[in-house]
């Protein structure tokens, strides 16, 4: 059984490699992959990361993650008080066909709970890190 699971995987691997394929892939991921680094490396406020992807987040990071459960902008503001999120890692149109983040439209309507610290816009993709600013 494990010699027909090899022998079929095989051809796929071989053509995704010879096709750039892969390569086109790892880019395209690329810039939430560069995101998560920032994290990793420089995110110094204790607590979650609120994001559409936690457990990629948390596989590239080491830190805990969590997604919206909700798209109500009420409902995000109270879960980021509650759970003590310290930032949003925003993604827009990393994949086709994608829903609209509600983190974005979260930013929008409370520009004053956030504030920027990383962004890499392209195009109509855009990743951002957003600090939660808590009140004094």
């Amino acid at each position: 059984a494990c010699g027909i699971v090899l022998a079929v995987s095989v051809p796929y691997a071989a053509y995704a490699i010879a096709t750039g394929r892969a390569l086109a892939q790892r880019r395209t991921h690329a810039d939430f992959d560069a995101a998560c680094q920032w994290i990793a490396r420089n995110a110094t406020s204790p607590g979650l990361v609120l994001t559409r992807h936690p457990g990629e987040v948390f596989w590239v990071t080491g830190r805990q993650a969590v997604a919206p459960d909700s798209s109500d902008l009420g409902a995000i503001d109270q879960l980021i008080d509650r759970l003590g999120v310290a930032y949003l890692l925003i993604d827009e149109d990393r994949y086709a066909n994608a829903a609209a983040s509600p983190l974005s439209q979260y930013v929008e309507k409370y520009p004053s709970r956030v504030g920027l610290v990383w962004d890499r816009s392209r195009g109509v993709a855009s990743i951002r890190i957003l600090e939660v600013i808590r009140p004094k």
